[in-house]
């Protein structure tokens, strides 16, 4: 969506393409082959997040007992290797069952690596148990035709805070607001973190 006039926050501080600046000074141009915004203006530097409040290490991490690769052992992380083997290969089900099936892994080598699984099956738990997923819920319902219908949900907050930690979506998440303009430096919206409500919130 693109005004039709420069918006009044526009106008204080552009004056074409090469007067777009932020209030600190940083206009920052875009990507050639964006078809609509061609600059870019940033909150001032004091007010970004990412800044470091103050320093302070994890008590898990200082605790000797911690273990970074739970559920698995960390003894030489044997366990989590051969596993992430599997994951990292594409092992199939069947195979990992043969794999344990005709012993290629004797008792004697799997007790001394701490390998805590024996099958696809156990194999599986453990992984699933790298990943804290917001847990599953449930309740019923009563319906006018219906009653006692179960449903499951989750913790929206919890949601959230699984999505926020996920390293995967690292590079597509916004913090922070920002302006951006076209050539003429008509104020242009595209993203939630575009508009007004935002910056104004933040800010």
């Amino acid at each position: 969506m693109r005004d039709l006039q420069p918006s009044s926050h526009a106008s204080d501080h552009n004056h074409g393409l090469d007067g777009i600046k932020s209030p600190d000074g940083r206009g920052t141009p875009l990507a050639p082959d964006n078809p609509v915004a061609s600059r870019r203006q940033h909150l001032p530097e004091k007010l970004m997040v990412g800044q470091v409040i103050r320093q302070s290490l994890f008590i898990d991490i200082r605790n000797p007992s911690w273990n970074p690769l739970f559920p698995f052992m960390n003894h030489d992380a044997h366990e989590y290797k051969l596993a992430r083997f599997f994951h990292q290969s594409k092992t199939s089900m069947k195979q990992i069952d043969q794999f344990f099936h005709d012993d290629l892994l004797p008792m004697n080598t799997s007790q001394m690596l701490e390998i805590g699984y024996k099958s696809s099956h156990t194999w599986r738990k453990k992984m699933r148990g790298l990943v804290h997923e917001p847990e599953w819920q449930n309740g019923t319902v009563d319906f006018h035709l219906q009653a006692g219908v179960k449903f499951f949900y989750q913790d929206v907050v919890e949601c959230i805070r699984y999505l926020l930690g996920q390293k995967a979506f690292a590079k597509d998440l916004v913090f922070e607001p920002c302006r951006e303009f076209d050539r003429e430096g008509c104020r242009v919206y595209m993203e939630m973190h575009t508009a007004e409500w935002w910056w104004e919130t933040q800010v």
